[in-house]
C-alpha cells in the first residue's frame, strides 16, 4: 500500500510539472500568476478530479475540472441532481479549494427500450 502511494505521488509530482511546462510553452501563463500558484492550482485539479474518479457509484468520470487562483470550476454532465451536488461537495472538502462554480449539468440517460 505504502509503495502504490509513493509511486501515485511521484506520478501527481511529473504530472504538475508537465502542466507548468506546457503553461510556459502555450503563453496561457498569466503574469500576475506565480509559478506556485500554478502548481497550487494543478495540485487542486488534480486531488478534485482523483475524488471524482475515486467515488465510483455517482459515476463522476464525466465532471470536467478547472482551477483558477483556487477557485474550481465544475462542468460537464451527470444523470441526477445528486450526483451534482457530490461533485460539488467534493471539490469543496479539497484542500486549497477557496470556491467552487458548480456548472454541471444534469442530463438523465435515457431509460433503455425493450426488444
Amino acid at each position: 500500500m505504502d509503495r502504490t502511494k509513493r509511486t501515485l505521488d511521484l506520478a501527481l509530482l511529473g504530472l504538475l510539472a508537465v502542466l507548468v511546462a506546457l503553461s510556459l510553452a502555450t503563453g496561457s501563463w498569466a503574469q500576475e500568476r506565480s509559478a506556485g500558484q500554478v502548481l497550487d492550482d494543478a495540485k487542486i485539479s488534480m486531488s478534485v478530479k482523483g475524488k471524482l474518479v475515486a467515488d465510483r457509484p455517482k459515476n463522476l468520470t464525466k465532471v470536467d475540472v478547472k482551477v483558477l487562483n483556487g477557485v474550481v470550476t465544475l462542468g460537464g454532465e451527470v444523470e441526477t441532481a445528486e450526483q451534482k451536488a457530490q461533485a460539488e461537495a467534493l471539490a469543496r472538502r479539497t484542500d486549497g479549494v477557496k470556491a467552487v462554480v458548480n456548472n454541471v449539468q444534469v442530463a438523465p440517460q435515457p431509460a433503455a427500450q425493450p426488444r
